[in-house]
């Protein structure tokens, strides 16, 4: 079976000059074709994989509607890490709690949310248990240091920065269907957020039902108006097709 990132990358394949991504900002209209938002996605997932960040690796997001925040997530399944994408409206305890819950090992930020990123991970810190090394550090460089027992020390990463591009030859790291690729977590409205599990089967389940009923291109472009930390918005933004 394959995975959503391998049905994106045949997308690319098929319409390279595409626009699959925009966005309006106050300058005008800015656009990403299938292949610019693929070489980004590729470029990430290769400085995750060549950082040392494994498989299964839990990396957080707060960023707010962006292209990178789709190339970002598309990344991150890319190289077999888990996203987990959090609600920009929350404050920096309010992240600090989900990255401690969610055992993230890497957030990635704008430069919008870089503060509250950083303020996050000095409460992580200070919350974690006595003696014991924080799953997060901050670095304003974005580079990775060793750290004991650890693959790569873990960072705050600015997703505005360029990652090096990734080898001609790149491939997705193999994942099997029900392997992990997404934490979601609730709104918290009338308890303590929880983070909802979503396989990589579940995402190819839930991008074929969006678009079924999703006929027009009309519709799948006012849908990509969503919030990005939805569960909906990764399907209608990419441009998903069957």
């Amino acid at each position: 079976m394959a995975i959503f990132y391998h049905r994106f990358v045949e997308c690319a394949q098929q319409w390279p000059e595409r626009v699959a991504l925009e966005i309006q900002t106050r300058d005008g209209l800015e656009s990403y074709t299938y292949a610019e938002v693929r070489c980004l996605s590729e470029s990430l997932a290769h400085w995750l994989i060549s950082s040392g960040y494994a498989p299964g690796t839990r990396c957080a997001i707060l960023a707010a509607n962006h292209p990178r925040w789709v190339t970002t997530y598309l990344g991150i399944i890319a190289a077999g890490c888990i996203a987990v994408p959090l609600d920009t409206a929350s404050d920096a305890h309010q992240v600090a709690t989900l990255l401690n819950d969610s055992g993230a090992s890497l957030l990635f930020s704008d430069s919008q949310h870089l503060q509250v990123a950083h303020q996050a991970v000095e409460v992580s810190a200070q919350v974690a248990t006595a003696g014991s090394q924080s799953r997060l550090q901050t670095q304003s460089t974005g580079r990775v240091a060793p750290s004991p027992g650890l693959a790569s020390s873990p960072a705050v990463f600015d997703i505005s920065r360029t990652s090096p591009s990734a080898p001609a030859d790149f491939r997705a790291t193999p994942v099997a269907p029900d392997d992990l690729a997404a934490l979601l977590y609730t709104s918290g409205t009338t308890a303590d957020p929880k983070g909802v599990m979503l396989t990589h089967a579940n995402l190819m389940g839930e991008a074929k039902q969006f678009l079924v009923g999703s006929r027009s291109a009309l519709a799948m472009r006012c849908s990509a108006c969503c919030p990005c930390f939805t569960p909906w918005l990764r399907w209608p933004i990419c441009c998903y097709r069957w």
